[in-house]
Order: C-alpha cells, then sequence, then structure tokens
C-alpha cells in the first residue's frame, strides 16, 4: 500500500507538532502564519481550493466559522483570500517593530544633536 506523500492528505493533523497555527490573538502573526502555511501546503502541491479548504484546519473554531462567510473562501482562491485576509489582520506585531525601531532612532538623532 502506498503512502501519500503530497495532497491533502499529507498535511500534518491540526494538533501535530509540525502543524501551522494562527491563534488569532494579539502577538500571533497573520502574515508568518499564512507564509508557513503557504509553504507547506504548496511543497505537497495542494491546489488553490484545496489550500482554502485545508487551512481551516488550523484556525480556532470561531475564526474558522468566520472565514468560512469571507467571499474569497466561497470563491475558493487561496491568492484572493490571502489578500481578504490580510485587509482584515493588520498585524500588529509587525509595525510596532518598525514604530520601535523608527523611535530608538529618532532618540539617537535627538542625543546627537545640541539644544
Amino acid at each position: 500500500m502506498a503512502s501519500l506523500t503530497t495532497g491533502p492528505g499529507a498535511m500534518p493533523a491540526s494538533r501535530s507538532s509540525n502543524a501551522p497555527y494562527f491563534s488569532d490573538q494579539q502577538n500571533d502573526s497573520l502574515a508568518d502564519f499564512l507564509y508557513e502555511y503557504d509553504g507547506l501546503a504548496s511543497s505537497l502541491s495542494l491546489s488553490s481550493s484545496q489550500k482554502v479548504d485545508m487551512v481551516l484546519r488550523y484556525v480556532p473554531a470561531t475564526t474558522r466559522e468566520f472565514w468560512t462567510t469571507l467571499d474569497s473562501y466561497i470563491s475558493k482562491d487561496w491568492t484572493t483570500f490571502c489578500s481578504e485576509l490580510r485587509k482584515l489582520y493588520p498585524d500588529t506585531a509587525a509595525s510596532s517593530h518598525y514604530m520601535r525601531t523608527g523611535l530608538q532612532e529618532f532618540v539617537k538623532i535627538l542625543a546627537q544633536m545640541r539644544i
């Protein structure tokens, strides 16, 4: 009996330590999750519609319920689905990093100026 090496059956179980997971909590990055999930799904040759269907395994039930109401979920287009999710979940972790870096640079410049 041949084992599945590609396709949806090859994706890790939702509770597996190898599975990507998006908790939808404040410090959880959607961008990182989508990047990790897409890389895994692509490496296992999932189609666009399979990626849309399978991603629901790796999010909490409340998030799953919400995502299935999106037009891009219904159309099963992975690229459009990702774009819609990115609009709905701005990555505060990424933006706060750049804000903090910018603030640190600003403080350095001010410290070098003579008053």
